[in-house]
């Protein structure tokens, strides 16, 4: 199944302006199948997308989207028909038109009604929504800590497209390593199981607070999209059975079947028996906004790469090229970078384990004291060992009691850890409350945000202030 993007309007007058105008009737117009057309999704292999039933080659407007290259690379190698559905002003005369100045082929396997034409969007859930189509809403900030496994009906949902609607009937899970297998549903459920709770944050968690200095690009996050679940499947490393000596360098490319491509690193599968196939989330079937029927769990790593509705995974050479792992979209370049072009992108590695990150969730005053509680977390399953709480600025410390998740195995500490600390007020009334943890590796909050600033508004994992007013 191909991939499901956009494609944004610009006027053709532009296009013959810009010098940018192809004659592409120079191409021998012939019929593709869609596993060539799903390749054509980086520049070195041309831009292709489909529309209907025909092929476009977009290799050179990529460069001027309005919506910018970002955007429209979402569509290499897939259909801009889903996007178009949900921006209907695409559907004008004269982006047709353009489009049409790109056509090299058609589908020769085309299927008119395939799953981009199933989509539903689920009931909404009593969270934070920045959007509704598609989902995209974080934890309300007292209930994040009201649970050390978060309900399903309060866990923060990040969906790049609409929800797709799979009968498991005939859905099957590909894994190609040097060999090929197909994977039912039912097989999977026959399989043996492990469950493994984790948390998983955004890797835009905190972004509304960068925006505070510069303007990020992305969903302004508060502090809620971060949630934990017990979660149930099939271990990875069960199903792919190679020489590890061999293949250790490798990645492993999953795809889901939004069109959503990502690749984990093979190391990370060698040495962690807890990457599983998820068909559980908190004893029951996953929803279907959090990846029904198959979720890929990579525990420690960005939420990213525990993609949803999972469909292929193979063994490939060297880290996917898609967007979603090569592109900026989870890249937090530098600071001081203020042109963003291909050489900084590619110098620039993807996020995979986020940095130690502390937030807090609640205050509560008893009597001249305060009750401060929040959740602390490291990637790659680095322990939480210290909570420090002020409220003069840094001046002074308390030393917070560390509470559930603090008993997790060494570095095997999926989860997040609470914490909780009493403080007295000293007679102030308005005052800020500031939180930074560290972590086993003694990684610790930096205390700024100055200096972690990036476009992408990714792992802002400084110092948490809030403003506090008392009664």
């Amino acid at each position: 199944m191909f991939r499901s993007r956009t494609l944004y309007c610009i006027s053709p007058s532009l296009f013959m302006y810009s010098g940018f105008y192809k004659d592409i009737k120079n191409y021998k117009k012939k019929k593709y199948k869609y596993e060539e057309i799903n390749k054509h999704n980086n520049v070195d292999d041309k831009i292709w997308v489909t529309y209907k039933n025909k092929v476009y080659d977009i290799t050179n407007f990529i460069d001027l989207h309005p919506g910018g290259k970002e955007n429209i690379m979402k569509a290499a190698g897939g259909s801009v028909e889903d996007y178009w559905r949900q921006y209907p002003q695409h559907y004008k005369e004269e982006v047709i038109s353009l489009l049409t100045e790109y056509e090299i082929g058609e589908i020769e396997d085309y299927v008119a009604n395939n799953i981009n034409e199933e989509y539903i969007e689920e009931e909404l859930k009593d969270i934070k929504y920045h959007n509704t189509k598609p989902q995209n809403g974080e934890m309300i900030s007292s209930n994040i800590i009201a649970s050390w496994i978060t309900p399903i009906d309060d866990w923060y949902i990040r969906n790049h497209y609409k929800i797709p609607q799979i009968n498991t009937d005939n859905f099957s899970l590909s894994i190609t390593t040097d060999k090929s297998y197909n994977f039912t549903y039912a097989d999977i459920m026959k399989m043996d199981t492990k469950k493994v709770i984790t948390t998983i944050q955004c890797g835009g968690n905190r972004r509304s607070d960068f925006n505070n200095i510069n303007k990020t690009m992305g969903t302004p996050w508060g502090i809620g999209a971060i949630s934990t679940a017990e979660w149930e499947g099939v271990q990875l490393n069960k199903l792919i059975d190679i020489d590890k000596d061999k293949y250790l360098d490798y990645h492993l490319e999953c795809e889901s079947v939004d069109g959503v491509l990502i690749s984990i690193p093979m190391y990370k599968l060698f040495n962690c028996d807890d990457v599983i196939i998820a068909y559980k989330m908190n004893g029951e079937l996953l929803p279907k906004v959090h990846g029904y029927p198959l979720r890929l769990i990579v525990p420690g790593y960005v939420g990213i790469r525990n993609i949803k509705w999972l469909k292929s995974i193979k063994l490939v050479k060297s880290e996917s090229k898609s967007i979603w792992q090569a592109g900026l979209s989870y890249k937090p370049i530098p600071t001081y970078i203020d042109k963003v072009d291909d050489s900084i992108i590619d110098l620039t590695p993807t996020v995979l384990e986020q940095p130690v990150q502390s937030c807090i969730c609640d205050v509560v005053e008893d009597g001249e004291n305060l009750r401060v509680k929040g959740y602390a977390w490291s990637g790659g399953g680095r322990n939480i060992v210290r909570v420090d709480v002020s409220i003069d600025d840094g001046k002074t410390w308390n030393l917070a009691d560390l509470g559930e998740g603090s008993e997790q195995p060494l570095f095997r500490a999926w989860a997040w850890t609470f914490w909780e600390v009493t403080v007295p007020k000293n007679g102030k009334k308005d005052f800020s409350i500031i939180c930074k943890s560290t972590d086993i590796s003694y990684n610790t909050q930096p205390d700024t945000m100055n200096y972690i600033w990036n476009i992408r508004g990714l792992i802002n994992n400084s110092w948490h202030r809030i403003v506090y007013s008392s009664s």
